[in-house]
């Protein structure tokens, strides 16, 4: 049976392990492969080139030039106050529809 670990003996090998396992974690994150890093592909690649568009959100429905014949209906006629998204907002009493300027 071993004798009880003393104090001395406790701190020297805490202290002989502390300077130990930096270098053993760094061993273990250099064999783990980088989770982003480029892999080979499944089957051979079939496109030369390839455009990448990132674009956030939609276009804007003044880019569109989507026709909207329900708002050229609408021009001039008053949006009613009980509409929620201009209940309660000051300055915005009474509201006009607007058709687009283009045609």
């Amino acid at each position: 049976m071993k004798p009880p670990l003393n104090r001395r003996q406790f701190l020297r090998s805490a202290a002989a392990g502390s300077l130990v396992f930096p270098g053993i974690v760094q061993r273990l994150l250099a064999e783990s492969a980088d989770p982003l890093a480029p892999k080979t592909p499944h089957f051979p690649a079939k496109a030369k080139n390839v455009i990448f568009l990132f674009m956030t959100g939609g276009v804007s429905h003044v880019d569109s030039f989507d026709p909207k014949p329900e708002l050229v209906k609408g021009h001039g006629k008053e949006i009613k106050a009980d509409h929620p998204e201009i209940k309660n907002r000051p300055g915005y009493e009474r509201i006009y529809l607007k058709r687009p300027q283009w045609e």
